[in-house]
């Protein structure tokens, strides 16, 4: 099976809307909360959680990035949009070494 079917199966099995990993920086937190707004098209709530959920995903994204410049694990950042039948998730978070 194609690797980007099964990726795309599983995206739409889980309800998946938008997924990156990768660094996360001041620069593009906001291209990166953008995507919890236009979501799959289908993503349409009232303006004011719209504005809502745009400003605690932006927040969010600021407090992964904050760590980037002392993390050498930076570039495994993780955001991830998904749909549920009450509303939507968002998950953020950072790899982090082990304390000593």
């Amino acid at each position: 099976m194609d690797l980007t079917k099964r990726i795309r199966d599983k995206m739409m099995k889980e309800r998946l809307m938008f997924v990156y990993r990768g660094v996360v920086t001041n620069e593009n937190s906001v291209p990166l909360s953008d995507a919890s707004r236009k979501g799959d098209g289908k993503f349409r709530i009232w303006i004011f959680r719209k504005k809502r959920l745009f400003m605690f995903v932006l927040e969010s994204l600021q407090n992964v990035s904050s760590i980037v410049n002392q993390n050498q694990y930076a570039d495994m950042s993780l955001v991830v949009y998904s749909k549920k039948d009450n509303g939507y998730t968002v998950t953020t978070g950072n790899v982090l070494p082990a304390a000593i």
